[in-house]
């Protein structure tokens, strides 16, 4: 071959074998995953907002008791340490809740 010596020395192959050792580790933790996001509680819409208010009003309640025995359900009385972080909660239909809302047009309706 054309510029290559016909006799290597052991003493050059060591740098060399460690250079791509070292760059390979390199590479390889560079492309570690990246941890999972938090679970984000769905936004509700404006319009589910105002639903849950004409529906709550027409049946003169204050908050839906539907809604609130399925979460009283799923807690269990004693819970033990989760190795899983817990869902977060669904939203609730509740008037008194959409008095203090962020948007003023769900306020001024409820």
């Amino acid at each position: 071959m054309i510029g290559y010596p016909a006799t290597r020395r052991s003493g050059q192959s060591a740098p060399f074998a460690l250079a791509v050792v070292l760059a390979a580790l390199s590479v390889h933790v560079g492309c570690a995953t990246a941890p999972m996001p938090p679970t984000v509680a769905p936004a509700i819409t404006y319009q589910q907002k105002l639903s849950w208010i004409l529906r709550l009003e027409d049946e003169r309640i204050l908050r839906d008791p539907a809604v609130a025995a399925d979460t009283a359900a799923a807690v269990p009385v004693r819970q033990k340490a989760a190795a899983a972080p817990a869902a977060p909660v669904p939203p609730r239909a509740d008037l008194v809740s959409l008095l203090t809302d962020a948007d003023a047009r769900v306020r001024r309706r409820a």
